[in-house]
């Protein structure tokens, strides 16, 4: 079967390439370089680009200068110097402005896993305890991520998104910065061994398959698909009203983004449902998409919220979403 990756040129582009056939590809990079951002799919797909069609070879981490530069540079530090102890391959990458650690697992199709957004969470939560680092947790596990190419440049701080070598992470930010300021075409891994994702790959299965390939084609999606998946009766007749408000999209994607659903696919059942302007509204005005999946603080609203807010649906079973 025919293997695919995209690439993604900001603000909208995005294409499809078969893996078979780079060529046109980096035309396209080439062409583009140094005049807009670039990015690709962190993974390949195996026949469609969808999340359950993903062939995980590796982690994705991101680090950015939330805090310090300082404290930026000590996390990276942190999370490979823990890679190497465990001996766990994995490659380095300043992407011009925050940095990149690829960890690399056994090759292994998402569909083979029970739940591969919550086996990668996991081996990341593990990360993260140990070393306290700050990581973009938001895009843990998400099997739609596109990253910056290395090579390209950034084009807010004019640096380009570099490979680094394990000892260049001994020295300063601004050292990191300036090897940044020209292309630096070198791969280099560290020792160690791919990591077995199998080890983290507990928890329920995400029913997707049925629900991505509708989303995929060009055929309506009638609301009986989504209650395939056992979505909560008041999140389903919020979808089916075409146009739900403020409130009621909280419901939604909470719920979606808690039942383990990326950001995409999300975004993919909001824009298949929601009236054309209410779902402009709520990806591009007020950016709640977005705003929800940083906040992962805020959850799912209890039965007695929902009625509160007068979307109770009558014959609902209750949320059982955390259970």
């Amino acid at each position: 079967m025919k293997k695919f990756f995209q690439i993604f040129i900001k603000p909208k582009f995005r294409k499809t390439f078969d893996l078979s056939n780079k060529k046109s590809a980096m035309k396209l990079i080439n062409d583009n370089n140094v005049r807009k951002d670039l990015y690709r799919t962190i993974y390949n797909y195996e026949g469609n680009v969808e999340g359950n069609q993903a062939i995980i070879d590796k982690v994705f981490l991101d680090f950015d200068p939330e805090e310090s530069e300082e404290k930026l540079l000590e996390d990276v530090r942190k999370v490979s110097n823990l890679l190497n102890n465990k001996n766990i391959k994995h490659s380095l990458f300043f992407s011009g402005r925050g940095f990149h650690i690829f960890v690399y697992t056994n090759i292994i199709k998402a569909k083979d896993l029970i739940n591969p957004r919550t086996a990668i969470r996991n081996f990341v939560n593990d990360i993260i305890e140990i070393t306290k680092a700050s990581v973009d947790y938001q895009v843990v596990g998400d099997l739609m991520r596109v990253a910056r190419i290395p090579n390209t440049m950034n084009m807010k701080t004019r640096l380009y998104c570099i490979p680094l070598d394990q000892k260049e992470l001994e020295y300063s930010i601004e050292y990191i910065k300036d090897l940044a300021t020209s292309q630096r075409f070198f791969k280099k891994d560290s020792e160690g061994k791919p990591l077995d994702l199998k080890v983290y790959d507990t928890g329920t299965k995400t029913q997707l398959s049925d629900l991505e390939v509708t989303l995929e084609s060009d055929e309506d999606l009638d609301i009986g698909e989504l209650g395939k998946l056992d979505l909560p009766s008041c999140v389903l007749h919020s979808l089916k009203k075409g146009r739900p408000n403020f409130q009621e999209r909280f419901m939604i994607i909470t719920c979606l983004r808690d039942l383990a659903f990326s950001k995409s696919e999300v975004s993919k059942i909001l824009m298949k449902f929601l009236t054309e302007d209410r779902y402009t509204h709520c990806i591009e005005e007020e950016r709640q998409l977005d705003y929800l999946f940083n906040r992962q603080d805020l959850l799912f609203p209890s039965c007695s919220r929902i009625k509160e807010m007068g979307f109770h649906v009558k014959g609902c079973t209750g949320n059982q979403i955390y259970e």
